[in-house]
């Protein structure tokens, strides 16, 4: 029985969790290729396909793969062959952005035609293409891709800059990607600066994986790999190219500093066994150009999950093979098609005693999120955070405080869509984004008695960019997250509070005066906490003409208390409402049935107007 918290059955739970169906579909629109790539694997490991199943035709978008297309933001066309070659491409390509795709492609640029670039621009039907160039000279390309043209694929570059300038569009942006190896490795420079001359935004280099007929070419660890990347970081500044290093060993890190992102995908040293950091059993899914749903592309023909001339994706997806890979990848059994693989990074697991009541969301290897978001962002301050994809989830270590902050937004266009706060599956409260009126937003929690919290936030509803007018992507959104931490000390509670106290919670807007008293409005719902000595809540609240009868819901840690109404007359009134048994705190959730709005100027939607709170021993009559 393993003692690291990721193979805990709690992390387990999570992870076997069916999420929603994949939001990113890597498409493999034919198998056949135009080139023969010393390091692609068709060349190691060649497959025998039926004529039939060599590419995907028009009329699988409508039928085998219409609900995966319905449901994702984002389709890639990837695999192991040439889209160029693909005789009915433009027609796929139409049908994909006639869901409101994010379209992303690789080729390998040698095909291409001024009839297909000119549609492919004018009509917009990609996002982004990805051209490999592995070489600075003509001699080193057609050594590595055997069958192809470097100056013919240089051409089709400058082709292709000159058509978006001609017809005045952006699309497709343009990336390079270089594998790099010891053939190569001296010319990545050349690349960068053949990069700015045709008009690509940025080089990315690829760790190779060898294949029978690349073994030895790795650089990895090689004693010149590190100068040729920092020379190559000074030519990418000089010529405002951006350079990225993916699949790199840990000799790469010091790049950090010089490149837009330098991913490690080489086992650090560490004397516990390893976690693989993968998401793509949980957000995309990689067909094959015979419809076969595989895990990913980069485990060549391992991990099948299925078929969708045999199933739906709805049983591929939340099938009893994708349910296992999910339990094992992310725990320290990582399956053995997964060990072997070069571009995911692997981290140290951590001890249960090791999880932290503090979590950064913008790290980069977070052992304690669960499900639903993204890879990290930064914001135009420098802050990092990540998007959540709607419902999702993540682990603090319950140090028995009262109070969870979250640093967290929403987007400033956003519905003002109501969420649900959970821990260890409890409904702890109910928000918009509105009501998000300080950062740290802070939420009074009842006691619990686990080692580990499992934080949940869900949505009632997403929203995308495209939804509101911000731009193209469908890639459904929830909340921006930057941390989240266990707050606040249950004996330092006092039995008494007022309204600029630092034991409320959430929903009070800033002080002000009523009848010479400081008094604070509150949204809709508002939390505080008070010590566990008494059994007794007296609510102070002041009543005016636009809350006179209105009624008020109190909650104790989670447990209704009563209904309770204002007073008519206006004034300040007390409340008094029975608590339950004592326990660590009493954390107190008020929630008002009715809200109202200032004026047109204020668009507040205000609940009643607090004056203080007291805890009181109540004392029972015979």
């Amino acid at each position: 029985m393993s003692d690291f918290f990721e193979d805990s059955p709690l992390c387990r739970r999570q992870r076997e969790a069916d999420p929603p169906l994949p939001r990113v579909v890597q498409l493999e629109l034919t198998a056949d290729c135009n080139l023969r790539c010393r390091f692609c694997p068709l060349q190691s490991e060649p497959r025998e396909r039926r004529a039939e199943a060599r590419r995907i035709e028009p009329d699988d978008l409508r039928t085998h793969l219409k609900t995966l297309l319905e449901n994702a933001y984002e389709a890639e066309l990837t695999g192991f062959g040439e889209i160029f070659c693909h005789p009915r491409l433009l027609d796929i390509l139409r049908q994909l952005k006639s869901h409101r795709l994010t379209i992303n492609a690789t080729s390998n640029g040698t095909l291409w035609t001024a009839e297909i670039l000119e549609a492919l621009v004018g009509e917009e039907l990609l996002d982004l293409i990805c051209v490999s160039l592995d070489a600075g000279y003509p001699e080193t390309y057609a050594r590595l891709r055997v069958g192809g043209d470097m100056e013919k694929v240089l051409g089709n570059l400058l082709l292709l800059d000159k058509i978006k300038r001609w017809l005045g569009r952006d699309k497709p942006r343009l990336h390079l990607s270089f594998i790099s190896t010891r053939e190569n490795l001296n010319e990545l420079p050349l690349v960068i600066g053949l990069a700015k001359r045709v008009g690509a935004e940025k080089v990315i280099v690829q760790g190779l994986y060898e294949n029978e007929s690349m073994t030895g070419q790795s650089t990895a660890g090689a004693d010149e790999e590190q100068p040729v990347f920092a020379t190559a970081a000074a030519v990418a500044r000089a010529n405002e190219v951006r350079l990225e290093f993916w699949y790199q060993s840990q000799a790469a890190r010091p790049l950090a500093g010089a490149a837009e992102k330098v991913q490690i995908t080489a086992p650090p040293a560490a004397r516990r066994p390893l976690v693989k950091q993968c998401g793509y059993p949980w957000e995309r899914v990689f067909v094959k150009s015979d419809l076969t749903v595989q895990a990913c592309a980069t485990v060549w023909e391992k991990l099948i999950m299925g078929n969708l001339r045999e199933s739906t994706i709805e049983e591929i997806w939340r099938g009893p093979r994708y349910r296992e890979l999910r339990g094992r990848l992310g725990g320290t059994a990582t399956p053995a098609e997964c060990r072997p693989c070069p571009t995911k990074p692997w981290r140290v697991p951590r001890y249960d005693f090791e999880i932290s009541e503090h979590l950064e969301f913008g790290d980069p290897t977070p052992s304690q999120l669960g499900t639903g978001f993204y890879e990290p962002e930064t914001d135009e301050t420098g802050g990092a955070f990540r998007w959540s994809s709607g419902a999702c989830s993540f682990f603090l270590r319950n140090t028995n405080r009262p109070f969870l902050e979250l640093r967290l937004a929403a987007h400033p266009q956003a519905p003002d869509l109501p969420f649900v706060l959970r821990v260890n599956g409890v409904a702890i409260d109910l928000f918009t984004p509105r009501e998000l009126i300080d950062l740290p937003t802070r939420f009074a929690l009842p006691p619990f008695s686990e080692e580990i919290l499992t934080i949940g936030i869900e949505p009632a509803a997403v929203y995308t960019p495209d939804q509101l007018g911000v731009g193209g992507s469908r890639r459904p959104l929830g909340l921006l997250y930057y941390s989240a931490a266990l707050t606040g000390d249950p004996d330092l509670c006092r039995s008494r509070i007022s309204t600029t106290d630092d034991q409320l919670a959430r929903g009070f807007f800033p002080p002000e005066t009523a009848l010479g008293a400081g008094a604070r409005w509150t949204g809709g719902r508002f939390s505080f906490v008070l010590p566990r000595a008494g059994n007794e809540l007296r609510l102070g609240v002041q009543t005016v003409a636009a809350t006179a009868g209105s009624a008020l819901t109190v909650f104790d840690n989670g447990e209704s208390c009563g209904r309770f109404t204002l007073p008519e007359k206006p004034g300040p009134h007390e409340l008094r409402v029975p608590l339950a048994a004592p326990v660590l705190w009493h954390a107190v959730q008020v929630v008002c049935e009715k809200t109202w709005q200032p004026g047109e100027r204020d668009r507040r939607r205000l609940g009643v107007l607090f004056r203080g709170a007291s805890l009181r021993r109540r004392r029972w009559r015979r």
